[in-house]
């Protein structure tokens, strides 16, 4: 059953969501607050949870991961619907569960801090992340799911770190800091649509990849990655980041060249583009450990 619920909640992915978080307390300023980070861990996990859940009922309604139902563990879904193994409802109520687990730690945090506006803060990241691939926007489907990911898994999880910790809302230098997270995550985001792309056209999700063909699909990734470094440098350059701290972070570097070639040699290769996004997870672990490492310990 662990293994069901591991390719069910899609963990391999959920660095996205930590690792900036952890960078947001960690760059608050303030005395650190186990309670508060704890629970912060809760919310954030919960709502990245919830939003890969719902994921899987949206692209099931829409037919996406019916053309294709091997499971490739990196893109494609979970495929557990299409195997029979488990059923929509209960992706539904699994859905609803981890969100309500994400609600119950943020209300936690809401007393703790006594900042009554916590709940509604909330409310909009967790519609933003179920509006990813449901209606009525179905973000995902329309051209713009690049940009929530982008959102989420950067400005808005470096925020929730910050504000979490008692810092308050972010500042121009927390807005800066925050760029490369939401830059990685959607690049990694852009490495499974390249094998995907196919399938998602056949049911109306108008990625990136989609857009730009699946052979240029390599272009779209490199050209994110290239922002990722871009916003590194332009946070050193405003003096956020230390200098070791930059050119640590260019180590991962390799990593997005090998994923690249990858995806334009192989653009057609489901199982040979399982490194590519293996890669891209591992890209954004060790750039983000870097950043977190390097400014704090």
């Amino acid at each position: 059953m662990f293994k069901v619920l591991f390719r069910a909640l899609r963990l391999p992915f959920i660095s996205a969501c930590l690792f900036p978080y952890v960078f947001g307390s960690l760059r608050s300023g303030r005395p650190f607050d186990w309670i508060c980070f704890v629970l912060g861990v809760i919310t954030v996990a919960g709502t990245h949870l919830s939003a890969n859940l719902i994921n899987d009922v949206a692209d099931a309604h829409s037919g996406v991961d019916q053309f294709d139902q091997r499971f490739f563990g990196f893109f494609g879904g979970s495929k557990l619907i299409q195997e029979g193994r488990l059923s929509i409802r209960w992706y539904r109520r699994a859905a609803v569960l981890s969100a309500l687990c994400a609600g119950t730690a943020l209300l936690a945090i809401t007393f703790r801090l006594g900042r009554w506006e916590t709940p509604f803060l909330f409310a909009f990241v967790l519609g933003l992340a179920w509006q990813y691939s449901c209606p009525p926007l179905a973000l995902a489907y329309r051209g713009f799911g690049e940009s929530a990911v982008f959102l989420l898994f950067g400005p808005a999880s470096v925020a929730g770190g910050f504000y979490f910790a008692g810092a308050g809302y972010p500042t121009f230098e927390q807005w800066t800091l925050s760029l490369p997270f939401g830059f990685l995550t959607a690049a990694i985001l852009i490495a499974n649509e390249v094998p995907d792309a196919r399938e998602d056209a056949r049911g109306g999700k108008r990625t990136l990849v989609v857009s730009l063909g699946s052979a240029n699909g390599w272009l779209g990734f490199a050209v994110i990655e290239a922002l990722a470094w871009f916003s590194i440098l332009l946070s050193w350059f405003f003096g956020f980041l230390k200098t070791k701290t930059t050119a640590a972070s260019l180590l991962g570097l390799p990593l997005v060249f090998i994923s690249a070639s990858i995806l334009r040699q192989h653009w057609d290769r489901k199982e040979r583009l399982i490194v590519s996004s293996k890669l891209a997870i591992a890209t954004q672990v060790i750039v983000g450990s870097i950043l977190i490492v390097g400014e704090f310990f």
